[in-house]
């Protein structure tokens, strides 16, 4: 499963792609797998699948290249932990002010 992991990402890729644009995108799988195999050592398969996933809801100023996402996935991966974090912190927040307003 291992050697199929950048194929089955590359090919996630090219779904958002399309229901982003509208439109097909070849990609040169063989070629592209080895950017991808580099982002799966570094960050894991679920979470590219992450990044991938939120890199379609920005905007990036190319167009969600695949070479744009090769090189930001790491701060795509930063970002997204850091709103997770926010998130949690922000619950703590409420629960603590909940607590307070009503005098427990």
């Amino acid at each position: 499963m291992a050697g199929k992991l950048e194929y089955i990402l590359l090919t996630e890729y090219g779904k958002l792609y399309e229901a982003r644009y509208s439109r097909k995108l070849v990609i040169n799988k063989h070629r592209e797998k080895w950017g991808m195999r580099d982002a799966i050592d570094e960050i894991g398969a679920d979470n590219v699948r992450e990044c991938l996933r939120y890199y379609f809801i920005t905007n990036p100023p190319d167009g969600h290249s695949l070479q744009h996402f090769y090189n930001n996935f790491d701060k795509i991966y930063e970002l997204i932990n850091r709103k997770k974090e926010d998130a949690v912190a922000r619950q703590q927040l409420r629960e603590r002010t909940r607590r307070l307003v009503e005098g427990e």
